[in-house]
């Protein structure tokens, strides 16, 4: 006899709070990344055009080289944000694995002061584990 249990959810709560956090780091820094790199590019797109080809080619590197750096610093977030990414990675690793196995799971339970990640069903038995919020 199978059980109906709930599917898990496209996103666990490691994985809200990780794209939450981005969505919010990304909208606090925008502005300071324009403000210290925009002038770069700006004077590189003017350059390129009042000057010949191989300063046009200098001005291409100047302007990509600020693009650049606005993209990556964009999508490095702090390491407060990144540790959450790696909880809901590893929640997805757990659940694949979990479920290769033959064990049915229901996941992502609040029980008030945090959540169960996994709740396994299986012949053996029922198992949780409770984790602790850190103090």
């Amino acid at each position: 006899m199978r059980l109906p249990l709930a599917r898990r959810s496209t996103t666990t709560y490691a994985g809200r709070r990780y794209r939450n956090g981005v969505r919010s780091w990304r909208r606090a820094i925008r502005w300071k990344l324009l403000l210290v790199f925009a002038p770069f590019i700006a004077a590189s797109v003017v350059w390129g055009l009042v000057e010949h080809h191989a300063a046009a080619y200098l001005a291409g590197w100047l302007g990509g080289g600020a693009a650049g750096a606005i993209l990556a610093l964009r999508d490095a977030p702090p390491a407060y944000l990144q540790t959450w990414g790696d909880g809901d990675a590893g929640e997805r690793a757990t659940h694949n694995v979990l479920t290769k196995l033959g064990w049915e799971l229901i996941e992502d339970v609040d029980h008030g002061r945090g959540n169960c990640d996994h709740i396994l069903v299986g012949p053996p038995g029922i198992f949780l584990r409770l984790s602790t919020p850190r103090l």
